[in-house]
């Protein structure tokens, strides 16, 4: 709150100089006048210099150039300021402090720092809504530093740029994005040091994009990074100093220290943010488990009776002496075990899901489950008259790998799977594996058209299939995602690979024992 009215004829200029070396802050004041006369108030504003002291009325008379002295409320024992009064109004005095202005200045501004920086912590601390809370402090950040406007960046996911998540004065820059290798935000958070500018068009760092864009003139700034746990998050900047046209080493410290409280509030609301995300996905993955655990064995139930039913089906010759009857039960078997595969697979990515799996990593020789599962894999392609192609298997070179074997066998059967699935009817699936790096990698090419075949990008999601052109009904695209997730929890990798025309690699490694 700036002071009443000015008198009559005050300049102008004197004014507004006065409105912006002054601070809105109330705090306990005690007045003591000569003769014992003791008055209790609030400050109206604030400066080194002077002060407005707002006075209940009544009030026995005070006069101009009377000497006084200011004290902290409770005033016994508190340190006090001589000071003089300069201006009596119906609501309290203007006073202004005779020798000790840089004393009164350093306990006011150390108690409003505090006041400020306990002032965004509570705000962080009980708001819901950090993005509010980060333009409220912004606006307080800027008011209390006597800037014409003020900003926050943070940091971009690639840690390249800055982006501005909010600002306050008279120009809105929020979302403005700049390279973290220009400006005077990107040198502060490379360099890690406050910077004070006070004639920007004299530093080269600093970019005319924004006045030119918004209008703005910037002419003096100061930035500060904000750190937390060794990490720069992003800065805290305020431009043009009202009144002085300078920032001080003051207002340095004070940025330093609202920068340093500001990074602790965000990182802590993050953190916040972060657990009740996390426990809401552990919560749902949980519910999610529960819902199809209990839809796999009401599904299981009726599919084995659908497929032992069908199987005894088989075994009647009268049935199977016609061709409607024999492409009528393989077609009941087919789909019943295809739907099986499919239900099987969902729990077994839903436990994958939930983090209910557990593995038991050991050294193991992969040979016994390779051929196993390349010989349930020839069963199955030799429906579709596709060849698998093993000449680039190489036995003696199946190192010892450290893996769980049950899961290792799922990821071959996986891979083969969807080798298979995925090869043209009379195609071929060549199979190859090799030792590097201390890794034992187990490679699949095959030819294949589909144009929505997941690239190399994002190969591994549950939605991954071959789209419109599916081409086995099989093919549920489960068989990656399970596959990516298991690899990696026991410390492998996996990945799928275009190569010319249509031709596709899909591989995965082990750490060699």
């Amino acid at each position: 709150m700036d002071d009443p009215k000015p008198a009559a004829g005050a300049e102008p200029g004197l004014v507004e100089h006065r409105k912006w070396e002054r601070q809105d802050y109330q705090t306990g004041m005690v007045l003591v006048l000569d003769g014992g006369r003791v008055y209790e108030g609030q400050t109206l504003n604030v400066s080194p210099g002077g002060i407005f002291l707002s006075i209940e009325p009544p009030f026995a008379a005070i006069s101009v150039t009377e000497t006084a002295e200011l004290r902290i409320s409770p005033h016994p024992g508190s340190p006090y300021f001589p000071c003089t009064v300069s201006r009596v109004l119906k609501n309290g005095v203007g006073l202004e402090f005779s020798s000790d202005q840089a004393t009164f200045g350093a306990y006011i501004s150390h108690d409003m720092l505090l006041s400020l920086t306990s002032k965004i912590n509570n705000a962080f601390a009980n708001s819901l809504d950090l993005k509010t809370t980060i333009d409220t402090c912004v606006d307080q950040i800027r008011t209390h530093l006597q800037a014409e406007g003020s900003s926050l960046f943070l940091l971009g996911h690639d840690n390249n740029t800055v982006v501005c998540s909010a600002c306050s004065g008279p120009v809105d820059v929020s979302g403005l994005e700049v390279s973290i290798n220009e400006g005077i935000v990107g040198r502060a958070i490379r360099e890690r040091t406050t910077q004070t500018v006070h004639n920007v068009s004299t530093d080269p760092f600093f970019t005319k994009a924004v006045d030119q864009k918004t209008g703005f003139h910037t002419v003096s700034l100061l930035c500060a990074p904000m750190v937390i746990q060794g990490e720069v998050i992003g800065a805290l900047e305020v431009v043009n100093k009202r009144g002085t046209g300078f920032f001080s080493k003051s207002d340095e410290v004070t940025l330093m220290a609202l920068a340093s409280s500001t990074a602790l509030a965000i990182h802590n609301a993050r953190q916040a943010s972060n657990l009740i995300e996390k426990e809401a996905r552990i919560r749902a993955s949980d519910l999610n488990y529960e819902f199809i655990s209990a839809l796999n064995h009401k599904l299981h139930t009726p599919l084995n009776s659908v497929l032992g039913f069908a199987q005894l089906l088989e075994t009647d010759k009268a049935v199977m002496a016609s061709d409607f009857g024999k492409d009528a039960v393989h077609q009941i078997v087919d789909a019943g075990q295809n739907l099986m595969s499919v239900v099987d697979a969902i729990l077994s990515f839903a436990e994958l899901e939930s983090g209910k799996v557990k593995l038991n990593i050991t050294p193991f020789s992969p040979l016994d489950t390779y051929e196993a599962t390349l010989e349930a894999a020839q069963a199955t392609s030799k429906l579709r008259n596709i060849t698998i192609d093993a000449q680039g298997i190489d036995t003696a070179t199946l190192h010892m790998i450290m893996a769980d074997d049950m899961r290792f066998k799922q990821v071959m059967d996986n891979l083969l799977h969807f080798a298979v699935c995925g090869c043209l009817d009379y195609g071929t699936v060549t199979l190859s594996n090799s030792a590097m790096n201390g890794m034992l990698r187990f490679t699949a090419e095959f030819h294949n058209p589909c144009p929505d075949i997941p690239n190399p990008a994002a190969p591994f999601t549950p939605k991954s299939n071959c789209g419109e052109m599916e081409l086995n009904s099989t093919c549920t695209g489960l068989e990656l995602a399970i596959s990516t997730k298991l690899v990696k929890l026991m410390n492998g990798k996996i990945d799928l690979e275009r190569k010319e025309g249509t031709l596709l690699s899909l591989w995965f490694e082990f750490p060699i024992a």
